[in-house]
């Protein structure tokens, strides 16, 4: 039966209509947890020093890969499925927890073996056992996150991760640091985080846990094993340095550089994540339309950069302040990896919301070809960086994640179809706002430097400076920073607000 064009337009727009309300709650949840997050590092990497960061950082190694391959794909797989169904649900959460107890007793089995012939790190034996039991926990999450995210309730979805983070790294994983329970304080930190994220779900989706025969055939195999098989792929490109750091260099410059690159992957990674949820279940539910798609995209992209850009050329140039003030001088070597760490934020940001697109128009295929050709390039690359000083495999990772998010790009514009000039138009107004708070910044640091100010005023107010110059520019020239995208994005979110700047910007973007 066909439907009525009339009906899909009303539920095309009413789809949109839940895609911004959901980005306005996932951003406000966002900006919480980037702040949690920072401060909550901050403090850890204050008390603990790099060597406890270090050993962490061994155990989380294998917890972040083991999980994404017990997972299966299955999470993605339940947003994608056209129709989900009571059955469906219980049979994922029932196969995802047998497989997550069985990874975690193998874990637990070979523990020595992999602290020892993979990271040459008996002191992480330990670690690496005590995180094996987090697969369980995480197996009865990933269902109910899936049905969140299908039906676009991103405010539950941040809300829940946003206080479990708060109480358990801010409250529980500081006050045990304190105590003296040194790394292990990051262990019950991560445990704490898990499961009352896992509660508040609970109670986001009342009687949504069920289970049923793990061993029926659901339909979404096949989409499962091309998505775990890409995220395999992204996390030994994501993984690969701390691997090189901890096996090449030791527990100490492991902690160093997993620290500084927490520092900007951190932001980075909230500012993507959110609108990589919101791509995929747009995308999904769409997916034949690609004018839905295209606008997202250009949306995402648009986005993505203007934030980037700016925040992530700041934190280039003012790497060794930040540092100094936020991390103390037994961190001092970390200046060094910040700077590369940062730009490569800007490349790895624009890349990550190629693949929401791809996979929620059902062809993942095309993003695990383009990320295994970048996974080739980037192992020739890392691996050449071997036996130099650290600092020049994080100049490589800067390298690599640009290759990696031209090729991605590169696939996303041609399924899209998009034109030379229609990406062009996309690109360019953010790169005008990168340039114009570059420059500010430069400015701003080398004459507040030389006027001696303390450390947090220089940051404080050179950032500032860059900010109001950026603004002036944006409202006295509009249609030279502000995407088309963007402008239609403001009126939606804005429409029902009167404001001369904001009618001024929308009424003149870029064409």
């Amino acid at each position: 039966m066909n439907q009525n064009p009339e009906s899909h337009s009303q539920g095309r727009k009413g789809l949109a209509e839940k895609a911004i309300s959901g980005a306005k709650w996932t951003y406000i949840g966002t900006a919480v947890k980037v702040v949690a997050q920072f401060l909550g590092q901050i403090l850890l990497s204050r008390i603990l020093g790099p060597t406890s960061v270090g050993q962490f950082a061994y155990a989380f190694l294998v917890v972040s890969l083991v999980t994404l391959i017990l997972e299966m794909g299955l999470g993605s797989a339940l947003v994608q499925r056209p129709v989900l169904d009571r059955r469906t649900i219980g049979i994922v959460t029932s196969r995802l927890t047998i497989v997550g107890t069985v990874g975690a007793l193998v874990q637990w089995y070979f523990a020595e073996l992999i602290a020892v012939k993979v990271f040459n790190q008996p002191s992480a034996i330990d670690v690496i056992q005590a995180m094996s039991g987090s697969y369980i926990v995480s197996a009865l999450s990933v269902p109910l996150i899936a049905q969140l995210r299908r039906e676009m309730a991103f405010r539950e979805i941040q809300r829940s991760q946003t206080y479990s983070y708060l109480v358990s790294y801010l409250l529980i994983g500081v006050a045990a640091a304190a105590l003296g329970a040194g790394v292990w304080s990051l262990v019950i930190a991560w445990y704490s985080n898990l499961v009352l994220q896992l509660i508040l779900l609970v109670r986001a989706l009342p009687q949504s846990i069920s289970f049923a025969m793990p061993f029926q055939r659901i339909g979404v195999e096949v989409y499962g094993i091309f998505i775990v098989s890409t995220n395999i792929i992204n996390w030994l490109i994501d993984s690969l340095p701390s691997f090189l750091v901890g096996r090449f260099w030791g527990t100490t410059s492991l902690g160093l550089y997993n620290t500084s690159s927490n520092l900007v992957r951190a932001p980075a990674n909230h500012l993507v994540t959110a609108l990589q949820q919101i791509l995929f279940a747009t995308v999904s539910r769409l997916q034949r339309d690609d004018r839905v798609s295209v606008l997202a995209y250009k949306i995402a992209v648009s986005v993505v950069l203007s934030v980037a850009l700016p925040l992530f050329l700041y934190i280039a140039l003012a790497s060794n302040l930040i540092v100094s003030f936020l991390l103390g001088s037994k961190w001092e070597g970390a200046a060094l990896l910040l700077q590369p760490l940062s730009l490569a934020m800007i490349p790895h940001a624009l890349m990550a919301i190629a693949g929401p697109v791809l996979n929620g128009k059902g062809n993942p295929e095309r993003e695990l070809i383009a990320q295994s050709v970048s996974l080739l390039v980037i192992l020739f690359l890392f691996s050449a960086c071997v036996g130099y000083p650290v600092d020049v495999l994080a100049w490589g990772v800067f390298v690599g994640f640009l290759i990696r998010s031209l090729l991605m790009t590169y696939v996303v514009t041609r399924n899209l179809g998009l034109t030379f000039r229609s990406v062009c138009g996309v690109f360019f107004p953010p790169l005008m706002i990168g340039f114009v708070f570059f420059v500010a910044s430069i400015i701003s640091l080398g004459f507040m430097g030389e006027a001696g100010m303390a450390e947090v005023s220089i940051l404080l107010l050179s950032f500032l400076f860059s900010m109001v110059a950026c603004l002036v520019a944006l409202t006295l020239v509009p249609r030279v920073f502000v995407t088309q995208e963007i402008a239609w994005l403001l009126k939606r979110i804005f429409g029902s607000h009167k404001s001369r700047v904001l009618n001024r910007i929308s009424s003149r973007a870029w064409l």
